[in-house]
């Protein structure tokens, strides 16, 4: 059993070796074909997938060079490069923690897709807004958004994608503690994965079934499942996977009251996630070693690590970028509706219509306010329950000092 395991990490390991060498091959071949190509579509389509698989190793060149392609488009009024470059520069906004630009950039390109009817690039606007939403603790509306895109997708033979929005929907039901569908969602990834040979997509399934076991209190098998899914992640060098896995290795760890293993997987974990800026890991793992510590009874170093968390989950989920997200999908919703509207008008051009029209633009305005109204209400409310969550750690940094005050004087009587 044990040779047989050495036998599939070292053809991961190669795997892993060679899909680097051929993105790097790939990467010189688009760089010599961009020299000597015409102002075109077909540039728009290199650059664009230049930019994509820079996207994780070099963020900045991938901007500029997902700008460069949304630029041309524009001016060759290739609506389908434009979405697809806003997409990208969506993704790279959504990687550095910048949601709102990524959520501008994802709806603009939701429009485009959406007027030039291209299904599969409505899919990809939904699950990247869905992702964003998700970040956002709104598991509503990333569920709707990845349901969306779950359909458009079923029987459309894209199995890959189909295969990450199974995944994602699973995700929203773990955080929801629905265990059953969870567990549904999380077989259907991995049959997906099996059938298309995604080594990767399979270990992000079983990362996500490592979750359901934790929760129904079955540690061996959930630790079984986040070190499968951190070895494949390791082997192919998919930084962001290890991380989530890692900080889940580090949790068992610390149910198994293993609390300095704990800690040290979860500084790994950190110092991966500082190594390719991500924000919302080191959010994770920030959170996971203030549980750490206080699970040990360093009350001080939990103290430090939970401000930490605080402040990495304030860049993230604040209400002045809750409020601008909420904003943005109503002014996107109202926009579809006006522009579904007009085109009506002008198919039909009867008085009747556009009386009726303007009715439906009205109410429809009306429910975009009460939503919008309703929203950020909500956002208050949780801005106010981020207050008292800092007045709590305060109140627990004056008792940390305390303690420590009383404990020098003890010493000093003890002398």
């Amino acid at each position: 059993m044990f040779r047989k395991m050495i036998i599939v990490l070292i053809a991961l390991l190669l795997n892993a070796a060679t899909s680097i060498s051929a993105q790097n091959n790939e990467q010189d071949s688009l760089r010599g074909v961009l020299r000597t190509q015409d102002a075109d579509t077909n540039r728009v389509n290199t650059l664009l997938r230049l930019a994509w698989i820079l996207r994780a190793e070099n963020p900045q060149e991938s901007m500029k060079i997902s700008r460069e392609a949304q630029t041309l488009s524009e001016r060759l009024k290739f609506d389908k490069g434009k979405a697809m470059a806003l997409s990208t520069i969506g993704v790279l906004h959504y990687r550095k923690g910048d949601l709102i630009a990524a959520t501008n950039a994802h709806m603009q390109a939701l429009t485009i897709r959406k007027n030039i009817g291209d299904d599969n690039g409505v899919a990809r606007s939904y699950i990247n807004l869905g992702n964003i939403y998700s970040d956002q603790r709104n598991n509503a509306l990333a569920l709707q958004h990845y349901m969306g895109a779950m359909e458009l997708l079923e029987g459309s033979g894209d199995d890959a994608r189909l295969g990450s929005v199974y995944l994602n929907i699973g995700g929203i039901y773990l955080a929801e503690n629905n265990n059953a569908e969870a567990a549904k969602y999380c077989n259907r990834t991995a049959e997906l994965a099996r059938k298309i040979d995604d080594p990767l997509l399979e270990a992000q399934a079983l990362n996500n079934a490592g979750v359901c076991y934790e929760h129904l209190g079955k540690l061996d098998s959930a630790m079984q499942a986040y070190q499968q899914s951190y070895s494949i992640a390791e082997a192919q060098s998919e930084k962001v996977m290890m991380v989530d896995a890692g900080m889940n290795i580090g949790n068992i760890w610390r149910l198994r009251k293993e609390f300095e293993k704990a800690i040290s997987v979860h500084k790994a974990a950190e110092e991966t996630a500082i190594e390719m800026g991500y924000v919302e890991g080191l959010r994770g793992v920030y959170e996971c070693l203030a549980t750490d510590y206080q699970s040990k009874g360093d009350y001080e170093s939990a103290f430090n690590y939970q401000v930490l968390f605080k402040k990495y989950s304030d860049s993230i989920y604040n209400e002045e970028n809750s409020i601008k997200m909420v904003e943005i999908s109503t002014r996107f919703e109202q926009e579809k509706k006006e522009m579904e509207q007009r085109k009506g008008e002008l198919e039909l051009g009867s008085h009747e219509t556009k009386e009726t029209g303007k009715k439906v633009v009205l109410l429809s305005g009306v429910v975009a306010v009460v939503s919008l109204c309703a929203a950020i209400a909500f956002i208050v409310v949780g801005s106010r329950n981020r207050k008292r969550d800092r007045l709590m750690l305060e109140a627990q940094q004056q008792e940390i000092i305390r303690l420590r005050s009383g404990m020098h004087n003890r010493q000093r009587a003890d002398k």
